[in-house]
């Protein structure tokens, strides 16, 4: 085969366009054809193969989801939420139920294809198991440290702790009934031998705190079911969705 020999191109002189179709034209043909232009349809790249698995997938969400219906990420799902205080609690069914049974037994669980379950589950059940064994740790330093070092029955200052003491609850009744408001605090400290082991000044705080816990607790416990009553509507226009389907 004869050997066609191109002229260089230096940095400082470039070759002008009539010594350039010479050059092309001294290549061979099917150079001289890719260099002018004349081939210059691109190969079409190849199409991308779709898996069996990734075709069985999609036919798994389109069966349990007809219509192409958006499914709640299963992080945010109420399913999620509902199999987690489940698994918390160690007499639920649920641990003596197989995969399939447990996806079967909620349709907030057959919303998702059994595969993606199993895998949501497991991820789950390794996570709470996990949290639950870090909880045992801790509850038992506790219990051992309170061993170790158990409190002394009274504080620094000399009167009793009150969190565990019985004028803690009788103080709630007393406020609760209404008694506490008919009398000043020194007053109402020397109707019972309990509220005597505190101080005055002490007794006055715990007194009026307690007065102040249970004038806002109206306030907080409507707000607690104000947000319990959304997420309750929630839950239900979720289980409405599943059920559609």
């Amino acid at each position: 085969m004869t050997t066609y020999n191109l002229r260089q191109r230096t940095g400082k002189n470039r070759s002008t366009s009539a010594d350039t179709k010479a050059d092309v034209c001294a290549l061979p043909l099917a150079t001289a054809r890719k260099l002018s232009g004349v081939e210059s349809t691109a190969k079409k790249p190849p199409a991308k193969k779709v898996s069996v698995t990734q075709k069985k997938s999609t036919l798994e969400v389109e069966e349990c989801c007809p219509d192409n219906i958006d499914i709640t990420k299963w992080s945010k799902s109420s399913g999620k939420k509902y199999l987690k205080e489940e698994l918390w609690d160690m007499n639920s069914k649920f641990h003596t139920m197989n995969i399939k049974e447990m996806h079967q037994s909620d349709n907030r669980f057959k919303a998702y294809p059994l595969k993606n379950f199993t895998t949501n589950f497991k991820s789950l059940k390794n996570k709470v198991d996990g949290l639950r064994e870090q909880v045992d740790f801790d509850n038992q330093a506790v219990l051992q440290h309170k061993e170790l070092y158990p409190r002394s029955p009274n504080t620094k200052r000399g009167y009793p702790h009150w969190d565990d003491h019985p004028a803690k609850q009788q103080l709630e009744d007393d406020v609760f009934n209404g008694i506490a408001d008919t009398m000043l605090p020194r007053q109402l400290r020397l109707t019972r031998q309990s509220y005597q082991e505190f101080p005055e000044s002490i007794f006055c705080v715990r007194l009026h705190a307690e007065k102040r816990k249970q004038r806002e607790q109206t306030f907080w416990v409507a707000k607690r079911n104000k947000l319990a009553m959304s997420r309750h509507l929630k839950e239900a226009a979720e289980m409405r969705k599943v059920r559609e389907w």
